[in-house]
Formats: structure tokens, sequence, C-alpha cells
């Protein structure tokens, strides 16, 4: 699964954390889990997805600080974080 490119479970009921194994899936370049119950926070793992350029986590039930590691991904265009729940700034 390292070489999938679109990964989207928008509005699935979702529940449980975000797994930082989606970190390994290194060719992301569309990581959608918005609409879902996820809780948890962001894991940090997430800065390994180099290739990414779209990340939508909004519509969950996340909570803690926004990853500083989000600020290395050079390719992200589009971040979707509408959380009441997240804190922090998001890293440039």
């Amino acid at each position: 699964m390292s070489s999938l490119p679109f990964l989207n479970l928008l509005g699935n009921d979702l529940t449980g954390t975000v797994p930082p194994e989606l970190g390994l899936m290194i060719a992301l370049s569309c990581l959608d889990l918005g609409g879902n119950a996820l809780t948890g926070s962001l894991p940090s793992e997430l800065g390994l997805l180099t290739f990414l350029t779209e990340l939508d986590m909004s519509g969950n039930m996340l909570t803690g600080t926004i990853p500083s590691k989000l600020g290395l991904l050079s390719d992200l265009r589009t971040i979707y974080l509408s959380d009441k729940f997240l804190t922090g700034t998001v890293p440039l």
C-alpha cells in the first residue's frame, strides 16, 4: 500500500485514533479522513508524507496540538483541520 496515491475515507463513521502507520504510505498525495468520528491527536508521522498535497481531517473530534512536522510538507497546498479541539498554529 505504500504506492497508493489517494486515500479518501470521507464520512465513513470511522472511530478511534488516526493510525501513525499512515506515515508509511509515502506515495500519498491526498489523504481525506474528514467527516468521521476520529479522536486523539494527529500523529507526527503524517509529516513523513512528502508528496502530500491535500490533507483533510475536518469534522472529527481530534485533540491536542497540530504537529510541527506538518511544516515539512513542502508540497502541501490544502489543509482542512476544522476541529474545534485542536490547538496551536499551523506550521509553515
